[in-house]
């Protein structure tokens, strides 16, 4: 197996490795998730990955469908990161004899990625202004690199361009060459995941002091969390704390030695904390030789270690194998005892063998699941069963498995889960269970084959509910006709239509039931081309569809881009017609302009707000206005708005909604904007629901760079028209300082201290 996590990986030398991968080897690459708590977590997600003799590169997914096919076009290929990127991302220009030439562009989802791509000489070599994307680029990891390039070399002032926000890099030399101050992002950089490394390059190596810098998210400025110091030679030496792998607002696990020669020796140990305010506890430790191999006894924490997921793994090492017997412990609550969860023994040569209890990739409080059977010098053999339990149960249920051979190879018949088995998705802190699927076919040298059922599994006490289904070649991919689920399943959508040889073909059909169990409509779908393209007349739902958003999108695909006139319609459950309520134009490179009307980000039933403005080759430009209604009986009505500048940058007086703004709970925020940055005095506005008048309740001061600084009087996060309270306290540079007063008032009469609160 190769993963995305490995440095190793980002350049895939496909020549030298064409004999490797005549057959698929599994890829790890990431994918978000969203947990019961609405968090939404890093998880490894697996891929099969394959080398065709005309140089094409497959991705196919675990379920037997190919989801990508890239042609190689030079002999060092980098595999693309997350599994957003494997689904969606294209880039759009002219190429002649496999070379890349003119302007490119990048689209995700079929929607141009605004300012993303450059130009291309006529050798194939990037020249003049670009913007990369970073490695790990999707909607949670917005993040372009802008800069200079010279014969496809970078050179010059490079910067990082987050959001709306310019992260300072630093300079490239004539050869490429980074030189002098310079701050990187790290690998895994995303909303949650803000990391830096800040210090000084010569020659394009590491050197002196590099300190590694972090902010949770919705904070301006970054902190010092670690770092260390390097040789001349780009080794790090001496002692360093390090971030994990996985390291995230939730997940801050950090490591504590030493380096001798870019090699850790002697004692490291393995601290956590929940939040960036709270003192660090130790989880773990272990020791390194000479040779930077760990021995002896290790305690080491599960790759994605949260509180919710409190699990480590503990045993010993041998010349940095794994031997003897391991042990798996979780407690369901840092405050909790840990118990014995899985485990087994490894050989001399750090290969599993006997009985072993493995977790889930998924594994955490309300996904736990484990698998149990034999390992055989390193391989499953036999009878594996796949169990489950529920956070309020002490024991584990069997819930799937199978046979595997002594290949290691399933065989016969399987009963197979998803690695994240119990899902749940929330919609405006509303909890939906959208997971419980299980998959029930054949298997054959490690193939799946013939007829496939997919079931959802509603409890513990009732069947099973068929909801797709379809069959398998010989080869292990998706053939004929299929009825797929969404991945959202509580919305009851299915996607029913055709695979030819693992690849979506032909006409699909997009259906939603409205309750389980009511026979399904056709409410969308399109055509694929041989080339997976979608093309002509199509009908997409919104992401966030479900039966209080009924949000679907009409118009035209041309190879895959969205051009010309697109519709937003949109239908209030219980109604069967969709109505008209946006839209606009796409031009070439699939770019926005002239009028358009778009829905809020939080549109559904109670929150109908939409926003009519202008755009410019893909960029908001001049006034935006902000309307709203009650429901689809009611007119929209002009609430707010403001306007964009050239760069489509916020500038001037603007009016805002919260984000949860409706009928009951109608909260504005009116202040200015300079550049993209709120400037100055903002107030927030309320609204009485008897009267319509309107209140100021909140205020506060935003800095040249729109930091909150100075006293602040918030609304609290769970702020209602029924539960009204506010918080007052005093920020510097972003960050809550020093004592916070909270009071509360009973609908519109003053408000009254209830506490207080110590920010450090």
């Amino acid at each position: 197996m190769i993963n995305c996590f490995s440095d190793s990986v980002l350049l895939f030398n496909c020549s030298a490795s064409q004999k490797k991968y005549e057959n698929s080897i599994e890829y790890q690459c990431l994918e978000y998730i969203q947990n019961i708590l609405g968090s939404i977590i890093p998880m490894r997600s697996k891929l099969k990955i394959s080398i065709t003799n005309d140089q094409q590169i497959i991705y196919i997914s675990q379920d037997g469908q190919i989801i990508r096919i890239d042609k190689i076009n030079d002999q060092n290929h980098i595999l693309l990161a997350n599994i957003i990127q494997i689904k969606h991302l294209q880039w759009i220009g002219y190429s002649k004899n496999l070379k890349k030439i003119g302007y490119w562009v990048a689209t995700l989802q079929g929607q141009a990625l605004l300012g993303a791509g450059g130009y291309y000489s006529k050798d194939g070599k990037k020249q003049g202004d670009w913007s990369d994307l970073i490695w790990n680029y999707q909607d949670i990891s917005n993040v372009y690199e802008i800069g200079i390039y010279n014969n496809d070399v970078r050179q010059g002032v490079w910067k990082y361009k987050y959001k709306k926000e310019l992260i300072n890099g630093g300079i490239y030399d004539q050869k490429g060459f980074k030189q002098g101050t310079w701050i990187d992002l790290g690998q895994q950089f995303w909303d949650f995941s803000q990391v830096t490394y800040e210090g000084q390059y010569k020659n394009g190596l590491k050197i002196g002091r590099w300190n590694i810098n972090y902010r949770e998210q919705n904070y301006k400025q970054f902190q010092i969390i670690g770092g260390g110091q390097y040789q001349n030679q780009g080794f790090k030496t001496n002692k360093w704390i390090e971030l994990s792998n996985n390291f995230w607002d939730q997940s801050q696990v950090i490591y504590k030695g030493e380096y001798k020669k870019d090699l850790k020796v002697g004692l490291w140990e393995i601290f956590y904390g929940r939040n960036f305010a709270e003192i660090f506890q130790q989880i773990g430790l272990g020791l390194f030789d000479e040779q930077g191999q760990k021995n002896g006894y290790w305690i080491e924490p599960y790759f994605n270690f949260y509180q919710f997921c409190y699990v480590t793994y503990n045993g010993q090492y041998q010349n940095g194998k794994k031997i003897g017997q391991w042990l798996i412990t979780y407690r369901r609550d840092h405050n909790k005892q840990q118990e014995i969860i899985g485990g087994g023994y490894y050989s001399n040569q750090g290969l599993k063998v006997g009985y072993w209890t493995d977790l889930s990739n998924c594994f955490y409080l309300y996904n736990q699941i484990i698998y149990q059977g034999y390992y055989r010098n390193g391989l499953k053999n036999g009878f594996w069963e796949t169990k489950n339990r529920r956070d309020n149960i002490e024991y584990f249920e069997r819930i799937g498995g199978g046979f595997y051979d002594e290949q290691g190879r399933k065989n016969g018949e399987w009963i197979d889960l998803t690695d994240n088995f119990y899902q749940y998705k929330f919609i405006h802190k509303i909890q939906y269970q959208i997971r419980n699927i299980t998959y029930c076919g054949i298997y054959q040298n490690g193939q799946r084959i013939g007829k496939w059922e997919i079931n959802h599994r509603n409890s513990i006490d009732k069947p099973n509910i068929i909801y797709g289904v379809g069959q398998y070649d010989e080869n292990g991919f998706k053939n004929n006709k299929w009825i797929d689920l969404s991945d959202k399943f509580y919305l009851q959508i299915t996607y029913n239509g055709e695979y030819q040889n693992g690849k979506k073909f032909g006409i699909w059909n997009t259906n939603y039931s409205r309750t389980i169990g009511e026979p399904p409509e056709k409410i969308g779908g399109g055509q694929y081309d041989d080339q997976m393209l979608k093309n002509g007349k199509w009908i997409e739902l919104s992401d966030n569809f479900w039966e209080y958003c009924q949000v679907s999108f009409i118009g035209i695909y041309n190879n895959g881009q969205k051009f010309g006139q697109w519709n937003i319609n949109y239908r209030e459950n219980g109604q069967i017609k969709f109505n008209k309520i946006g839209g606009g134009i796409y031009q070439q490179q699939s770019l926005k302009d002239g009028e358009w009307v778009e829905l809020s980000d939080h549109f559904q039933e109670d929150h109908q707000v939409v926003y009519i403005g202008e755009y410019k080759t893909g960029l908001k430009f001049g006034r935006w206005n902000t309307l709203y209604r009650k429901n689809s009986e009611n007119l929209f009505q002009h609430i707010g708005g403001g306007s964009y500048d050239n760069y489509g940058l916020q500038k001037g007086k603007w009016i805002e909604l919260s984000q949860n703004f409706q009928e009951n709970l109608q909260i504005f925020y009116k202040g200015e904007f300079i550049k993209g940055y709120k400037i100055g005095l903002w107030d927030t506005i309320y609204r009485k629901k008897e009267d319509g008048q309107l209140q100021l309740i909140e205020y506060g001061l935003y800095d040249y760079i729109g930091q909150k600084n100075g006293k602040w009087v918030e609304l609290n996060f769970d702020f209602q028209e029924d539960n009204q309270v506010i918080c007052i306290g005093e920020y510097k540079k972003d960050q809550k300082i020093g004592k916070w007063k909270m009071k509360q008032r009973e609908m519109h009469e003053g408000f009254e201290k209830i506490g207080e609160q110590y920010q450090y």
